[in-house]
């Protein structure tokens, strides 16, 4: 049965040493219909001395996926502003930012949005998944997720991992 059990739940990837502004890029190049369907404005700003990270590439693609697909629907069709920022904190951490401009996260709704299945998009919208699984990924990799958020201004998710320091020659 253990055989079975092998063949039945694929190996997980192992993580690997990644590229952040890679990452960013297949990600939006994977939401890339939805923002050209939305409208959207996209700017990425990456830190020339950003570190590698190590990670599961398809795991953290998942995330940002997410969270782009999150940010296109929550911003004003035709007006939506997307910005991707990537350096590196004061601790030697890499941090992703993810900052749009919709409509913002109510303060009740705050604490709430990384359960599993809570949902602001209304019945039948979503699956609620979406945020529970970002978080859980993110701290499988050692990582935290922020966010900071007003109504009717906009929503930032800050994604912080531990960066890789690759031994120079």
């Amino acid at each position: 049965s253990r055989e079975l059990l092998a063949y039945a739940k694929p190996r997980a990837e192992e993580p690997r040493i990644l590229s952040v502004p890679h990452l960013i890029s297949s990600s939006l190049e994977y939401c890339d219909h939805l923002i050209t369907q939305r409208g959207v404005h996209v700017q990425v700003t990456l830190d020339p001395g950003l570190p590698p990270m190590m990670g599961v590439s398809a795991q953290l693609q998942q995330v940002l996926v997410n969270l782009i697909t999150n940010a296109c629907h929550a911003m004003p069709e035709g007006a939506g502003k997307l910005e991707l920022k990537a350096s590196e904190n004061e601790a030697g951490e890499v941090e992703i930012r993810l900052i749009d401009n919709g409509s913002g996260i109510s303060p009740d709704h705050l604490t709430r949005v990384f359960e599993p299945f809570f949902s602001t998009k209304g019945e039948g919208h979503g699956t609620g998944l979406g945020l529970s699984i970002v978080r859980n990924i993110v701290e499988l990799h050692n990582g935290r997720v922020a966010l900071q958020s007003e109504i009717g201004h906009g929503t930032t998710f800050v994604l912080t991992f531990p960066a890789r320091s690759v031994v120079r020659n």
